[in-house]
C-alpha cells in the first residue's frame, strides 16, 4: 500500500509543455544535476556566463539568491529538460542546433579582404590571423552576432581540430562565413563550399600588446572633436562590453553593428569612460587614455 501511495503521489516531471520556440533556451524549465559552478548574476547573462565558462554546456538560472546562474557540464539535449513549477526559472544549453541534434553550425566560405562591420583598429599585436564574420542563426545559441562580440576570440572545429578565429565582421542571416586563409585552415583546404562545425567562446584576448583591456577610437573618427566620441573597449577576454557612459555626462550607445559606442555631448580629454561588462563588473578609463590610429586592420 505504501509503495502504491508513492506511485500515485510521487511528482513527475516532463518536457512536453516546455515552449523553446526556435531558441536554445526557455522558461519554466531546469536540468538535473551536473553543476560545475554557479554565479549570482541576471537572467539575461547566464547564457553568455556559461558560453564563457570552459566546460559548460547548460545552465539553469533560478531567483535563489537574488538570481542564481547554474552551470552545466554534460552531454545533453532540449529533451533532457524538465518542466518545473516556477515559470521565472530559464534553462537553456551552449551551441546547439533548435533540432538538439549536436553542435553544428552552417559554416560557409568568404572570399572577401576587408575591415569588415567591426572595423577593428590596425595593430602589429592580434594574437589570431584567421577571421569570422559572425551570424545570427538559432544554432549559434548565446554566440550570436552583436556589437558586443567584435573583437573576441572563438574556437572553431570543422573536423580538423580546434582553430582559434576572432570575430571582426557580422553575417546576419547566416552563420559561420569563414575568411578565405580561415576557411582553408579549419577545412584543411575543401573546396569552398558549406560545412557544419562547432564553435566555443574562448577567454584570449585580441591584442598581445596590453595585458588588459584597452580602449580605441573608431579609427575613421576625429579624435579632436569633443562633440562627438566613437569609443570601444577591448581585451576583456570572454566579458562582453554591454554599455559605457561618461562619469557625470550621459551614456553613449552603440554606433549600428560596431562595437564603438557614440557620445553625442561635450567631453573632454580629462573624463572617464566607464563600460559595462556581460558579468557584472565595470571599467573605466580616462578619454586622454584611449588610443587613436587612423586604419582599420583588414583581413582575409
Amino acid at each position: 500500500m505504501f509503495l502504491a501511495l508513492l506511485l500515485v503521489f510521487s511528482p513527475t516531471f516532463t518536457n512536453a509543455a516546455i515552449d523553446w520556440n526556435g531558441n536554445n533556451w526557455a522558461f519554466g524549465c531546469d536540468f538535473r544535476n551536473h553543476d560545475i559552478g554557479n554565479a549570482a548574476i541576471p537572467g539575461e547573462q547566464c547564457g553568455g556566463r556559461c558560453a564563457a565558462t570552459s566546460g559548460c554546456t547548460h545552465f539553469t538560472w533560478t531567483t535563489y539568491n537574488g538570481g542564481t546562474c547554474w552551470m552545466k557540464n554534460g552531454d545533453v539535449l532540449q529533451t533532457d529538460a524538465f518542466e518545473t513549477n516556477d515559470k521565472s526559472t530559464v534553462c537553456g544549453v551552449i551551441n546547439i542546433a533548435p533540432g538538439g541534434s549536436g553542435g553544428d553550425v552552417l559554416t560557409t566560405f568568404h572570399g572577401g579582404f576587408e575591415a569588415g562591420a567591426c572595423k577593428l583598429p590596425v595593430d602589429g599585436s592580434y594574437t589570431v590571423q584567421y577571421a569570422v564574420a559572425l551570424g545570427n542563426v538559432p544554432a549559434l545559441g548565446n554566440l550570436k552576432y552583436t556589437n558586443s562580440m567584435c573583437g573576441h576570440i572563438l574556437t572553431v572545429n570543422c573536423g580538423n581540430g580546434d582553430v582559434d578565429i576572432i570575430v571582426m565582421n557580422s553575417n546576419l542571416g547566416g552563420g559561420l562565413d569563414l575568411y578565405g586563409s580561415t576557411w582553408n585552415r579549419v577545412t584543411n583546404n575543401a573546396s569552398p563550399g558549406e560545412k557544419f562545425c562547432s564553435v566555443r567562446m574562448t577567454n584570449k584576448n585580441m591584442l598581445s600588446s596590453s595585458g588588459g583591456p584597452i580602449c580605441f577610437y573608431e579609427p575613421d573618427s576625429e579624435k579632436n572633436n569633443l562633440y562627438f566620441k566613437l569609443l570601444a573597449l577591448f581585451n576583456t577576454g570572454n566579458r562582453q562590453v554591454v554599455s559605457a557612459k561618461v562619469e557625470g555626462k550621459g551614456s553613449g550607445a552603440f554606433n549600428g553593428v560596431q562595437p564603438y559606442f557614440a557620445f553625442n555631448f561635450l567631453t573632454s580629454p580629462d573624463d572617464w569612460v566607464t563600460f559595462g561588462l556581460s558579468d557584472g563588473s565595470t571599467y573605466s578609463v580616462k578619454i586622454a587614455d584611449c588610443v587613436k590610429v587612423n586604419a582599420s586592420q583588414m583581413w582575409k
